[in-house]
Parts: C-alpha cells; structure tokens; sequence
C-alpha cells in the first residue's frame, strides 16, 4: 500500500470509529483527549506526511498531554517516515500497541453474511490470507508509542 490514497482513507475511517471527547490539531497531527482508557480516543495521530520535524512534533503534543493530566501516546502508522519511530525511541518511548486493518467491499462481505460464510476467529489473519467473504487483510499497523515518564 502507497502512502497516499487507501493509507490515508484507512486513517481517517480509524479516527472516525473512535472518537474523542476534545481534539486540538499540532503541527499536523490531531491529539486527542478522552479522559478514558481507549488508548485510539487518546492519542496522537498525524493528519499528513508532511508534519513538522519529530522533535518539535513530540514535545508540543507531550505538553498538551501533560496539562490534561495524560501520558502522551502517539498513533504512528507502518507507512510514515522511521524518523517519527527514531525520535519517540530516543525520547524513551517503546511500543505499547500494534493495530491490524482489515478492509473489503462491503457487498462481498455482506453476501458472505447473508450466506453464513463470515465467521469471526480469535486473533490475526496470517499474512497475506485472502481474509474471510472476500475481504482483503491489510496490514497497515499502525504502533502506539506510551510516553516516558518525562512525557507525563
């Protein structure tokens, strides 16, 4: 998958299905605040590729956390340039979380339904399985990166 197009109209249907009670946009990225658990109603995800530098990007969204009480967590996905990883790994940041989107033609999947051939199974599809009622797995994972204890 590019960069452009399906990407990034994954991104926004993800934003969409989970949304937060206040956003604020940053440097090209929207952070999010629920006040809850929901770590994808809670975090910082980029609006574009052309985002400021990492540096800037993280210690703006940290502050906006840090005055909501909130460990700053960022969405970043597989697709976006390493240096955004590069730069919340020097700030302390790890890997919390990894997403799996799947897509599909809605018509495929709701035939298969209608046909008792969707079946829901526990965990991932292995890569590159056609998925089930002809829907295609996409593995566009985007990580959470947890803040360190200096971003809280």
């Amino acid at each position: 998958m590019t960069a452009g197009g399906i990407a990034w109209d994954v991104e926004e249907a993800c934003i969409a299905g989970f949304p937060a009670l206040r956003e604020a946009v940053c440097r090209g990225w929207l952070v999010r605040f629920s006040g809850n658990t929901r770590r994808t109603a809670n975090s910082a995800t980029p609006l574009r590729l052309d985002f400021a530098a990492p540096d800037g990007v993280i210690a703006a969204c940290e502050a906006l956390y840090r005055r909501q009480g909130q460990t700053a967590i960022f969405r970043i996905p597989s697709f976006l340039d390493p240096a955004m990883d590069e730069g919340l790994a020097a700030r302390g940041y790890t890997a919390e979380a990894e997403t799996c989107v799947i897509r599909g033609g809605i018509d495929a999947v709701a035939a298969a339904g209608d046909a008792g051939g969707v079946e829901l199974a526990p965990g991932r599809a292995p890569a590159g399985s056609p998925g089930w009622g002809g829907c295609k797995i996409t593995r566009r994972g985007s990580s959470m990166r947890m803040g360190a204890s200096s971003a809280r």
